[in-house]
C-alpha cells in the first residue's frame, strides 16, 4: 500500500543500512524540464516480498518517501510511479513532468521496516530549464503549437508488462521444443545403429 503520508528515515540507519551501496557511488543524472526520468533498481531474490521505495533526500539527511508499493504491485505517489517486476528482481521508477525544483539526491530501495530500508541504488538529479526555445534578445521569433503525446503510466507500464509476458512465455517454449528436437535427435541415431547392427 503507498504511503499517503511522508516517512523520513534516519541518516544514521541510511548509512548501516546502504553501506554496501553506496561503495557504488552516487549516479549522476541530468534531465530537462518537462521530460521524464525512468530508472530501474534490482534487488535480491529474498527482497521480493518487500515494499520498494523511491525517495529524496532531505537537507536535514533524512529521506522523504516520495512512492512505496507492495510486492508485485504498482503505485503512484504525486508524479512518482514504481512499477515491481518480481519476475526480473527488478522495480522501475518513473518520475513526470520534471522541475527544476526535482534536482536533488534520490535512492531507491527496499523497506525493512517503518524507519529503515536498504538502498539499492542512488541518484543525483540535475533538471535545468529548456532553453532551446529562448529567443536571443532583439529577435522576434513565431512559434508553432503542436500536439504532444503525454505520458499515462498505466498503460505505459502495462505495455512493458505485456512485452515481459510475452517474452517469459516465449523462451521457455522454445528451450523446450529445442529440448525435444536433440532428444529425438539422439534417439533416432542409436534406432538407426542399432538397425544397422541387427
Amino acid at each position: 500500500m503507498a504511503w499517503e503520508a511522508s516517512c523520513l528515515l534516519s541518516p544514521i540507519l541510511l548509512v548501516l543500512l546502504a553501506s554496501g551501496s553506496w561503495a557504488q557511488g552516487t549516479e549522476s543524472l541530468q534531465r530537462v524540464e518537462g521530460t521524464r526520468l525512468s530508472v530501474k533498481c534490482w534487488y535480491d531474490p529474498s527482497q521480493h516480498l518487500k515494499e520498494k521505495i523511491w525517495c529524496v533526500k532531505t537537507p536535514a539527511d533524512t529521506c522523504n518517501i516520495l512512492v512505496s508499493s507492495p510486492a508485485g504491485r504498482d503505485a503512484q505517489g504525486g508524479r512518482s510511479f514504481i512499477w515491481d517486476n518480481p519476475d526480473s528482481n527488478s522495480f522501475t521508477v518513473i518520475v513526470t513532468a520534471l522541475r527544476t525544483t526535482d534536482s536533488g539526491s534520490y535512492h531507491c530501495g527496499t523497506l525493512e521496516s517503518r524507519r529503515m530500508f536498504t538502498v539499492l541504488r542512488s541518484f543525483s538529479l540535475v533538471v535545468s530549464k529548456d532553453n532551446s526555445n529562448t529567443p536571443a534578445s532583439g529577435m522576434t521569433s513565431t512559434w508553432t503549437v503542436t500536439e504532444v503525446p503525454t505520458f499515462n503510466p498505466t498503460e505505459d507500464l502495462n505495455a512493458i508488462s505485456a512485452r515481459v509476458s510475452t517474452s517469459s512465455i516465449v523462451v521457455p517454449v522454445v528451450c523446450g521444443l529445442f529440448s525435444k528436437t536433440l532428444v529425438f535427435t539422439v534417439l533416432f541415431a542409436v534406432t538407426q545403429k542399432c538397425v544397422s547392427f541387427g
